[in-house]
């Protein structure tokens, strides 16, 4: 099956510590589905061995464990990954919060600059990827893609995310998936919808600690109109498997 006019947005995978299964379905369907666009929505490490949350905690820095990250990301989601989109697809890398880690170990220690950039380090730019800043957006005909490291705390991300960029968005960050929509009040035709995605990350990584979430694993589509219209499907992965136009994708 092929669509230009399809693109996947996948977001939080917080590597290594990501749901495997829900990486198996969504790997499924690219091998089977050509798209036109994909986006890595932001975190897509966890970078925990060089987190200010674990500064001072060496039970959470293991030995070689940024190296060790790195060169597992590649091989588990960035090559097969590449292999399975066609030439013509778009590649956007968004950073988020998390890949901001390495410019705060920079800033106590410039003299790591450029070790620690894993833009650099996997050549994104040179393999084709147009990548997007922490706190910038992509924008595709209507609607803005983007982490949301600033959508932090209360009920409803969603409406803070669409009611503060007045544009039709979609989002990671808050790990719940969640829609609303704005109006206008002087106009019937005018509204914006602002999504958040489903995660691949873990729904209960250790420092959660067994505390209930909203956390739902899954990517979101969007697949565009000619005239720049489009339908946004967050996709919810359960058990390892979800539909999708009448076929399910994943395997047990």
């Amino acid at each position: 099956m092929k669509s230009s006019n399809l693109w996947v947005f996948v977001c939080d995978i917080h590597y290594p510590e990501y749901d495997k299964p829900a990486k198996r379905a969504l790997f499924d369907f690219l091998g089977q589905v050509e798209i036109g666009g994909f986006i890595f929505g932001g975190d897509q490490h966890n970078n925990d061995c060089i987190s200010h949350h674990t500064k001072n905690k060496p039970l959470y820095r293991m030995r070689r464990a940024f190296k060790d990250e790195t060169d597992g990301f590649e091989k588990d989601f960035l090559t097969p990954l590449e292999k399975m989109l066609a030439k013509s697809t778009r590649k956007v890398w968004i950073n988020g919060n998390h890949e901001r880690f390495a410019a705060d170990v920079v800033e106590e220690m410039p003299e790591l600059d450029g070790q620690l950039d894993r833009v650099e380090l996997y050549r994104l730019k040179q393999r084709g990827w147009n990548v997007v800043e922490l706190g910038h957006s992509y924008r595709h005909k209507k609607v803005h893609f983007l982490h949301g490291e600033w959508l932090k705390g209360g009920q409803y991300p969603s409406k803070k995310l669409v009611e503060i960029l007045a544009c039709n968005a979609v989002a990671g960050h808050t790990h719940a998936p969640q829609s609303y929509t704005r109006i206008s009040p002087v106009s019937q035709s005018e509204k914006w919808m602002g999504w958040i995605s489903p995660i691949l990350g873990k729904l209960n990584p250790e420092y959660v600690r067994n505390s209930p979430t909203a956390w739902v694993n899954g990517f979101t589509l969007v697949e565009f109109h000619p005239n720049g219209n489009f339908n946004c499907y967050p996709v919810v992965v359960s058990n390892g498997q979800f539909a999708w136009g009448g076929n399910v994708y994943g395997k047990h």
